[in-house]
């Protein structure tokens, strides 16, 4: 993995005091991660409002789709608005370097808020909860552009998924009739939902019913677990999901 450093950070941002954009003045570092690095600074066109800047690492802009990628993203999430998730403002340059502008919120960080309730790391172990699709089966390779920044988040999901006793599956999944989940494996194991089923129309191609398969693998694969769903429940009497209710009884 490569590790955005400080000094890479500071190649884009400089350091405290420095302009980019001509109008946002670095104050300070707030954090870094796999992805990048956060700043504080202040828009001086703007009676010095502070925001905050997301630096990206070098490698993942150094090439024409992932610089597309990245900008198509940053459009997207500048659509979001929700009372609950940080307000993307805008993507801009700094001598050819791209940076996210979004709104800053003063308050805990994580460690911080944990603190508050009795708990205290060990070590500097990052908390076990980890950004993957669950009904992608993990990678065997990662060969993504953005792999050198997001292997290690990746790795570690892999693992999970691969190496460890899932014994617990809890969660909403969506009813979506129009899956865009459409990936080799967890189509096959819906496959065995589908056997020696007649009808023109089967839908059983819901995303609820997907999760429900997963769950149903890692209770195969364990030989016990919890599947715990708040879930449509078609399931329970649809003519076409007579095979799925077989295993699940």
């Amino acid at each position: 993995m490569i590790e955005p450093t400080i000094n890479d950070a500071q190649t884009i941002a400089g350091s405290g005091g420095a302009m980019l954009a001509g109008r946002y003045r670095i104050v300070r570092q707030l954090g870094q991660g796999g992805m990048g690095s956060v700043w504080l600074a202040e828009n001086t066109l703007l009676d010095n409002k502070p925001f905050a800047i997301k630096m990206l690492p070098t490698i993942l802009v150094s090439n024409k789709r992932a610089y597309r990628q990245l900008k198509d993203a940053a459009l997207v999430a500048m659509k979001l608005t929700h009372p609950n998730i940080v307000t993307f403002r805008a993507f801009e340059e700094n001598n050819g370097n791209p940076f996210l502008v979004m709104d800053y919120i003063d308050g805990q960080t994580h460690d911080d808020y944990l603190a508050e309730t009795g708990y205290r790391h060990e070590s500097n172990e990052r908390l076990r909860v980890f950004l993957t699709n669950s009904l992608e089966e993990h990678d065997k390779e990662i060969g993504t552009l953005f792999a050198a920044a997001v292997s290690k988040e990746a790795n570690e999901a892999n693992y999970i998924k691969r190496d460890c006793p899932v014994m617990v599956v809890i969660g909403n999944p969506p009813y979506s009739v129009s899956s865009s989940n459409k990936g080799e494996w967890i189509e096959n194991l819906v496959s065995s939902y589908k056997k020696n089923l007649n009808e023109r129309e089967i839908n059983l191609d819901d995303d609820y019913i997907k999760f429900i398969r997963l769950g149903q693998h890692y209770i195969d694969r364990n030989g016990e677990g919890i599947l715990a769903y708040i879930s449509n429940n078609s399931f329970l009497n649809g003519i076409t999901h007579r095979q799925m209710r077989k295993p699940l009884m």
